[in-house]
């Protein structure tokens, strides 16, 4: 299991499926998984094409167990074969915010965290049906991703707020 936020109200995430990093990645707390020796994916960054299912599946997958910057790093290679452009595109761009806002959450950056999960509802909301629908055999609700953010917000913002 790992615990995330502040000690006093962690969130509790999934088991871990065997397949994922022994570590996320928190800029300036550990080893850059694909730049620094010591980390998790040194000398194993994936060169594309990329399938856009299997790349949006991984990332639901890292998310879910709190592997935000590895989950961004899955996304964007989804959003890259989407052509960056496009409601499919923006939608995938959504999901990229609402990881950084999780690695932001892990930086206990309480503002940039805010910042990304309030960009990420802007995306996620103005989505069209048909874009939800294309991705709901993996993802059923973009809103309990959401919900795991704010939950996460509001466990950084008592842990950061003074007595």
């Amino acid at each position: 299991m790992m615990l995330l936020a502040c000690e006093s109200n962690a969130y509790l995430m999934n088991e871990l499926p065997s397949n994922l990093p022994p570590y996320t990645y928190v800029p300036g707390q550990t080893p850059h998984p694909f730049s620094d020796p010591q980390g998790h994916s040194y000398g194993l960054h994936e060169a594309g094409p990329f399938d856009l299912d299997e790349r949006f599946h991984r990332g639901l997958v890292l998310f879910q167990n709190g592997y935000f910057w590895e989950a961004h790093e899955a996304w964007e290679q989804a959003w890259i074969v989407l052509g960056r452009k496009g409601e499919q595109a923006n939608y995938i761009k959504g999901l990229i915010k609402l990881a950084a806002a999780g690695v932001k959450c892990l930086e206990e950056n309480k503002a940039g965290a805010q910042r990304h999960l309030k960009r990420a509802q802007e995306l996620l909301n103005a989505s069209q049906a048909s874009t939800v629908d294309r991705f709901a055999d993996q993802l059923a609700s973009h809103e309990e991703l959401v919900k795991t953010i704010e939950s996460m917000v509001s466990a950084l913002t008592q842990c950061n707020e003074p007595n």
